[in-house]
């Protein structure tokens, strides 16, 4: 889901709501993201998110694994170029679940517009995500 909300309360809101026990899946995080060279190493994913909001066009992506054995499996964060926030969560293949979760992740950030993919890298910024929506059929609304 797409959201102009990309502040640590946001993302701690959105982990505690969807997977209070977790695990980051990184233990050092560097901007450039998959650069040649680091500007900027972060310790906990905590850290860079204070970076990212005020770096509001650094991109970045953050993953988590739920340390309880429950649906969603894992939660994601990517901060796009554009100032922007998109989450994400993975679950095991099951038509239901997934559904569900999309709504209860669409009524979560406040929107109506989302999609379900499949090992599909994030879009860097808002243009791109809406351009997935549209070309989705798996496109919900509220």
């Amino acid at each position: 889901m797409l959201t102009n909300n990309r502040t640590k309360k946001f993302v701690d809101e959105f982990l505690n709501s969807f997977m209070p026990d977790r695990k980051e899946q990184a233990d050092i995080y560097e901007i450039p993201q998959y650069g040649k060279e680091t500007d900027e190493e972060f310790d906990s994913a905590d850290k860079l998110i204070r970076y990212l909001e005020l770096n509001v066009n650094t991109p970045h992506t953050i993953y988590w694994e739920n340390l309880d054995n429950i649906e969603p499996r894992f939660a994601n964060c990517f901060f796009t170029d554009d100032n922007n926030l998109i989450v994400g969560l993975g679950c095991n293949a099951n038509d239901k679940t997934e559904d569900e979760l999309l709504v209860k992740l669409m009524d979560f950030c406040g929107t109506s517009d989302g999609y379900i993919t499949y090992e599909q890298p994030a879009p860097s910024n808002s243009g791109d995500f809406m351009n997935n929506v549209r070309r989705t059929n798996a496109q919900h609304k509220l």
